[in-house]
């Protein structure tokens, strides 16, 4: 079943260009709720104004910003959310632990998954309402941050619900003052995560540096 959208309260998303010398085309729409169903877990966000969006096997949103100077595409930035397969990860049930920290403690450290030309920090837990958290950051070769938060779902250790947020990494700073305007009343299965649970990461984001010593 398909939830209801919030009644739209994110006129902040209007403009959420990553820099100052960058403007992000935003056309004359409002932003659009949009839904996706993701291996049975239902997924709901704001499409901001001037951003594009797929939502093959999950949902694909990006920002195309462009250089004031000469109207050329730059980077912007990239978030998929989505719900991976887990079934290969050994990790043991627990009514009290953190399901998405113990994902995220054994995909971090793996290669298969964060690729081999990046520098990776460890995974640190949060709460994101009633949903326990975790995140961790990543610093490419190839000049892009990202970070990756996955999100427990409640009374279920199969599933969880992972956020990737991409960024060049000379606009990276900007990442950590976005999250909260583009995930603005983020739903799972229907219960909104308040962004203000998104106060408790550090400001700024302490990426790793690559190559690390």
């Amino acid at each position: 079943m398909m939830s209801t959208p919030p009644a739209p309260t994110a006129s902040d998303l209007q403009n959420t260009g990553v820099a100052s010398q960058l403007v992000t085309p935003t056309p004359d729409t409002a932003p659009q709720w949009i839904e996706a169903d993701v291996n049975r877990v239902s997924v709901g966000v704001w499409q901001p104004s001037g951003w594009t969006m797929d939502n093959n096997d999950g949902l694909l949103l990006a920002e195309h910003a462009m250089s004031i100077g000469t109207g050329e595409p730059l980077g912007g930035a990239m978030i998929y959310i989505f719900v991976p397969e887990v079934d290969h990860l050994e990790i043991a049930p627990s009514n009290e632990g953190n399901f998405a920290m113990s994902v995220l403690e054994q995909v971090a450290t793996n290669p298969e998954h964060t690729g081999r030309d990046v520098a990776v920090s460890a995974p640190t837990a949060f709460q994101w309402g009633d949903h326990a958290a975790a995140y961790y950051l990543i610093t490419s070769a190839q000049g892009f941050k990202s970070m990756v938060i996955g999100i427990s779902l409640p009374n279920d250790h199969e599933r969880l619900v992972v956020i990737n947020v991409t960024m060049p990494a000379t606009q990276s700073d900007h990442m950590r003052q976005m999250l909260p305007r583009v995930l603005h009343e983020l739903t799972i299965n229907g219960v909104e995560l308040n962004s203000a649970g998104l106060n408790v990461l550090p400001d700024p984001l302490a990426f790793p540096q690559y190559p690390q010593t």
